[in-house]
C-alpha cells in the first residue's frame, strides 16, 4: 500500500487478468486469492509494453486498460537509434552483475564496447543485459573483452545442434597445445 508496481510487457499478460487489473485500478480493491475478503490499497503503476499492439492481435491490451495507464506516457527509441546510451547503460549494469557472481568487473575494453555499439540489439534492453551478463559471469578479470561478448549466439536447428568453433573463444580453446593430452587424461 503506498508504494510503486512496475509491470513489464503488459501486452503479454491475459485479457483476464488485464480485466482484474482495470477493477483494481477503478476501484483500489482486490481479492486475493484463495481469499474471501476484500482488501484495499493504493498502489502507483508503471507499466511498459514494447509497442502497442492494436486490438485483435496475438498479444494486445485491451481498451480498458490502456485507457487507464495512458495518463502519462513515455516513448523511448528502440536500442538501436540510441547508440550513444549502449556504454553508458552496459556499464550501469556492471555494478549489480558484479554482486550477482561474486566478481569485480569494472569496465569494458574499446573493443567489446565498439562489439555492443555495432550491434542491432532486436531484443532492445533485455538484450544487452543478458550479453553483459554473460560477459561478467565467463570474466576473470577486471576487464571485459571482445571475446567475452557473444551477440549472434546462433538459434538451435531442429536437431538441437550447435556448432561452438564458430566463436573466438572456443576456437582459440580447441586450438590450445594441451587439449588433445588434457582430453586424453580425461578420457583415461
Amino acid at each position: 500500500d503506498g508504494g510503486t508496481l512496475i509491470l513489464g510487457n503488459i501486452e503479454y499478460l491475459a485479457p483476464r487478468i488485464q480485466r482484474l487489473l482495470v477493477h483494481y485500478l477503478m476501484q483500489s480493491r482486490f481479492t486475493r486469492k484463495g481469499e474471501s475478503g476484500v482488501l484495499t490499497s493504493r498502489v502507483r503503476i508503471i507499466a511498459t509494453a514494447t509497442n502497442v499492439p492494436v486490438q485483435g492481435a496475438a498479444q494486445a491490451i485491451i481498451p480498458d486498460l490502456l485507457s487507464l495507464l495512458s495518463t502519462s506516457v513515455v516513448s523511448l527509441k528502440p536500442l538501436r537509434e540510441r547508440k550513444k546510451d549502449i556504454p553508458v547503460i552496459a556499464a550501469s549494469l556492471l555494478e549489480g552483475l558484479n554482486r550477482k557472481f561474486n566478481k569485480k568487473v569494472r569496465e569494458f575494453s574499446k573493443d567489446a564496447l565498439n562489439a555492443l555499439v555495432d550491434h542491432d540489439w532486436p531484443l532492445n534492453i533485455e538484450e544487452l543485459q543478458q550479453v553483459v551478463e554473460r560477459a561478467v559471469a565467463i570474466s576473470d578479470g577486471k576487464k571485459i573483452t571482445d571475446r567475452q561478448i557473444f551477440l549472434h549466439f546462433p538459434a538451435f536447428s531442429t536437431t538441437g545442434k550447435i556448432n561452438l568453433l564458430r566463436f573466438p573463444l572456443f576456437d582459440d580453446l580447441v586450438q590450445h597445445r594441451f587439449v588433445p593430452t588434457g582430453l586424453q587424461f580425461v578420457t583415461v
